[in-house]
């Protein structure tokens, strides 16, 4: 299965979150993909090489939706992700990390 990683603002603590469930989708063998805007911070604000292996992606392909997307961040990301996903039907499962 494959699942889109989407967040637009990564908070230096919240980097250990998203290590461990990265770990986890890995470990239960899903294809994690990122969107551009997590990606980009990621690598280039918090230099973690390991997201690196992972396929990064400004718009979705729709020949090749992922399963379901993983929104980090609070409602601004999962309204952010709605626009981006539009009406493929990738259900959205959100984990706050915002300041609400």
């Amino acid at each position: 299965m494959k699942t889109l990683l989407f967040g637009h603002r990564v908070k230096q603590e919240d980097i250990s979150y998203i290590e461990e469930l990265v770990a986890v989708l890995e470990q239960e063998g899903y294809e994690i993909i990122l969107h551009n805007k997590i990606a980009d911070q990621i690598k280039e604000d918090y230099k973690l090489s390991d997201f690196e292996r992972h396929p990064v992606i400004a718009k979705l392909d729709k020949k090749d939706l992922p399963d379901f997307c993983i929104t980090l961040g609070g409602d601004g990301t999962i309204l952010r992700a709605i626009m981006t996903i539009e009406d493929c039907g990738v259900p959205i499962l959100g984990i706050n990390l915002g300041r609400l």
